[in-house]
C-alpha cells in the first residue's frame, strides 16, 4: 500500500530551495566545516514538526507531554507513515514507491534520499532490490558513505548518526526479531537492549527532514515495531 499523505493544511513556504539548502548543508557536516549546524540537528529543528513529534512519541512510548511539545520548525508537512510488509518483494515495492512519490513533491533527486537498516545483510539484500526494480541504490558503510552520490544510500542505523536528509525510510526488519537478544540474557540486561535500541530507531527517525516512512514485518511481536500512535502517525488503516 502506498503511503497517504495527510496534510496539516499549514502553508510550506520555498519548500524546494529550503530543503535543498539543509540538504547542501550535510556536505558540511561530513566535513566539520559548518559546525553551526550540529546544533540544530541535535536538536531536531531542521526536522518538519509532523517529524519530530512523531519520533519523540516514539521514544516516549507514545506520551509526549506539552513541554516537549513547544518548540518552532522550519517546516511543516504531512504525517510520517508506518506500513507493515509481508515478503521481501512488497518492502522493496513499497519503498520504491514511497522514494519516487517523496522526490516528486518535494522536487527533489533520488541523492535526497537514504533508507536507514538495522544491520549491513538487510541493507545490501534492500540496496540490491530496488536496483532490480530500476531504483538506482547503493549500500553505503560508514567508510564508504558519499553524500554527494546522486543516488539512493543505503546505511546503518548507526552509521547516520549527525547526518540528514529530506527523504528517509526505515527498512530491513523482516527475518529476524529486533533487536536480537541472546538467549539467557538477564532481565536488567533486556530492558537496557530495548532502551538502546529504541534511542537508535529515535535517532533514525529524525534524519528525516521532510518526509518519513518506516516499514515494520507484518507479525512483528518486538515492542519497538509496535505501538505507534495514530495522532503522531499515518498508519493507513494498521491497528496501533
Amino acid at each position: 500500500m502506498t503511503p497517504e499523505h495527510k496534510t496539516t493544511g499549514q502553508p510550506t513556504p520555498a519548500l524546494f530551495f529550503d530543503t535543498l539548502n539543509a540538504y547542501q548543508r550535510t556536505e558540511a557536516i561530513k566535513s566539520g566545516i559548518e559546525l553551526g549546524l550540529f546544533s540544530a540537528i541535535a536538536a531536531g529543528k531542521t526536522s518538519a514538526k509532523e517529524i519530530a513529534e512523531a519520533s519523540r512519541s516514539y521514544l516516549a512510548n507514545g506520551s509526549l507531554d506539552e513541554e516537549q511539545s513547544d518548540h518552532t520548525y522550519v517546516h511543516n508537512g504531512p504525517q510520517p507513515a508506518v506500513r507493515s510488509v509481508g515478503i521481501l518483494r512488497d518492502e522493496a515495492e513499497l519503498l520504491v514507491r514511497f522514494l519516487k512519490e517523496a522526490t516528486k513533491e518535494l522536487r527533489l533527486g533520488l541523492g535526497a534520499c537514504a533508507i536507514l537498516v538495522p544491520t549491513e545483510k538487510a541493507g545490501r539484500e534492500i540496496a540490491g532490490s530496488l536496483t532490480h526494480l530500476g531504483l538506482n541504490t547503493e549500500f553505503m558503510t560508514g567508510k564508504t558513505l558519499q553524500l554527494n552520490a546522486n543516488h539512493v544510500k543505503v546505511i546503518t542505523l548507526k552509521s547516520a548518526k549527525g547526518l540528514e536528509f529530506p527523504i528517509v525510510a526505515l527498512a530491513g526488519f523482516l527475518g529476524f526479531q529486533y533487536p536480537v537478544i541472546p538467549r539467557g540474557t538477564q532481565d536488567l540486561a533486556v530492558t537496557e537492549i530495548m532502551t538502546r535500541e529504541r534511542r537508535t530507531m529515535f535517532v533514525g527517525m529524525t534524519r528525516s527532514m521532510r518526509a518519513l516512512l518506516l516499514v515494520v514485518p507484518n507479525e512483528s511481536t518486538s515492542p519497538l515495531l509496535d505501538g505507534f500512535d495514530q495522532d503522531y502517525w499515518n498508519l493507513g488503516g494498521r491497528a496501533a
